[in-house]
């Protein structure tokens, strides 16, 4: 990529894109620094997907992989001169120790598993698995902090983008972010809180609670929402690493889960391989329930609209559907997130989404 090289996309998520030449290594070495604005509107909503990744912390290689009740524990090495993996079992949503597990190569190549716990350097579990697509022995993978609401929106301030408030509700709250909880299907807000008198102290907190949640994970890979409540633009700064392979998840079957647009690009669901990777395709009429249910929202008529992989192949084109039987090529913006309903009753399901390279 060009060093300096500047891009202007007019979605429905406007943004300016930076990216900073820098030698390929892994799967996410470019850099890249980005403004996303929000359209002004007061409770304009974006499903908001961030394809930037922290650093890596620690890497390694895999050498064998074990299932229990839907969830990996893989036996890892780490590579040479590296310090001791700390503690993955963070529950505290005041501290900066949330980390994902990426792997680099193999079959499994783009896999982002939240870490759930460890034994020391040799072995680590992870929240969901890589369902039929095998790790071999030698399968190199990487440790990353996950984004926090403070590392990837800024610390809780007066100069904050969001602006502040003693209350979610208060009117100098400039917008809220809110993170949808999958097993629950429920939404929380977070905002900036402003607490104190003489001497204030600033704080990302929920709007239902009085405790500080400056570090509420925010997972790679999974998507957001982000409202704004004035009616001028919301500008909000992001960088970070661009990962340049696709994005694999291990998602809940039949719960509506939030997956983000691996690039800084525009991409179709033809080119984000979408149909040809979908869990389950429709039988039949598209538009039955038998099929993994793709959603994407529309910011201006507050609504979704929905769609499925129909037929046995993807001959003489792209086999999306909408529920109208029509057969369509929808189009993901970039630094957005859509939404994926995998079909089933039971367990987790790969759900993948490529870049346009």
């Amino acid at each position: 990529m060009n060093s300096n090289r500047y891009k202007q996309f007019g979605a429905a998520l406007a943004l300016a894109l930076v990216l900073a030449q820098s030698t390929f290594a892994g799967l996410a070495t470019p850099s890249g620094i980005a403004k996303v604005t929000v359209p002004g509107g007061v409770g304009r909503t974006e499903f908001f997907g961030m394809p930037f990744a922290r650093p890596v912390e620690f890497s390694g290689t895999i050498s064998a992989v074990s299932t229990s009740g839907g969830n990996a524990t893989f036996t890892v090495a780490l590579d040479a001169g590296q310090s001791g993996i700390p503690a993955l079992n963070s529950a505290s949503q005041n501290v900066d120790a949330w980390y994902v597990l990426e792997i680099l190569d193999g079959p499994a190549i783009g896999f982002l598993l939240p870490c759930t716990g460890n034994s020391g350097d040799t072995s680590i579990t992870v929240e969901g698995d890589t369902g039929t697509i095998s790790v071999p022995a030698g399968t190199k993978f990487a440790i990353r902090k996950e984004w926090t609401l403070s590392t990837l929106f800024g610390a809780a301030s007066t100069t904050n983008k969001f602006g502040y408030g003693n209350s979610s509700s208060a009117t100098t709250i400039n917008g809220w972010v809110q993170v949808y909880n999958v097993a629950t299907g429920t939404i929380i807000s977070y905002y900036v809180n402003e607490a104190g008198t003489t001497s204030k102290r600033y704080n990302w907190r929920s709007s239902t609670s009085t405790t500080d949640r400056n570090h509420v994970p925010l997972r790679l890979g999974r998507g957001m929402i982000l409202v704004n409540r004035k009616s001028s633009d919301l500008d909000i700064p992001v960088s970070g690493e661009y990962r340049v392979a696709r994005t694999r998840l291990s998602v809940p079957v039949n719960k509506l889960s939030f997956v983000a647009n691996p690039g800084p690009t525009d991409v179709t669901f033809e080119d984000s391989t979408i149909p040809a990777t979908s869990p389950t395709r429709a039988t039949g009429n598209p538009s039955s329930t038998s099929g993994d249910t793709w959603q994407v929202w529309n910011p201006v008529t507050r609504t979704f609209t929905s769609y499925r992989v129909g037929g046995t192949s993807n001959a003489n084109g792209p086999s999306m559907y909408s529920l109208a039987n029509a057969r369509v090529n929808p189009t993901i913006p970039a630094f957005k997130a859509i939404g994926v309903k995998p079909a089933g009753t039971t367990g987790n399901a790969v759900v993948t989404i490529a870049p346009k390279i």
